[in-house]
């Protein structure tokens, strides 16, 4: 569902949902101060980030308990934050904002990084055109 976006087919105008999405996407370095928010595109219906870790962050958890360095971690804490303020907002009809889990990539080399840095600058304009086709 284009949840973040006002309009299907202009990714980059925000709705206040998106706009939520954005400033809690901006904040995760000041709750996890060993991570910095690289590239980032908050598309209609989902998003792409690259986080760059001081060190290696642990990607897995033990029985579902917050562990401290984690990946998963620092998406449950972006997720809910995002969920309890959009459920706060005076016209929203509390249908589900994320889905259950997310695709995580552990980047290897800098030919890597400036390949997804490319795709995340890109997809706005894809997504236009994807849309443009259709509405022919």
């Amino acid at each position: 569902m284009p949840l973040f976006a006002k309009e299907v087919n202009n990714p980059e105008d925000l709705s206040s949902e998106g706009l939520i999405a954005q400033y809690f996407l901006q904040e995760i370095p000041n709750h996890f101060s060993y991570v910095t928010l690289d590239a980032f595109v908050l598309m209609p219906d989902h998003l792409h980030m690259i986080l760059i870790a001081q060190d290696y962050l642990k990607t897995k958890q033990k029985f579902s308990k917050p562990e401290k360095r984690s990946l998963v971690t620092i998406i449950k804490s972006y997720k809910s934050a995002v969920t309890r303020s959009i459920n706060q907002l005076p016209d929203y009809d509390e249908y589900k904002v994320w889905q259950s889990g997310y695709y995580e990539h552990r980047i290897r080399d800098n030919y890597e990084l400036k390949k997804l840095r490319q795709y995340i600058k890109r997809n706005p304009q894809k997504w236009k055109k994807r849309y443009d086709d259709i509405s022919i």
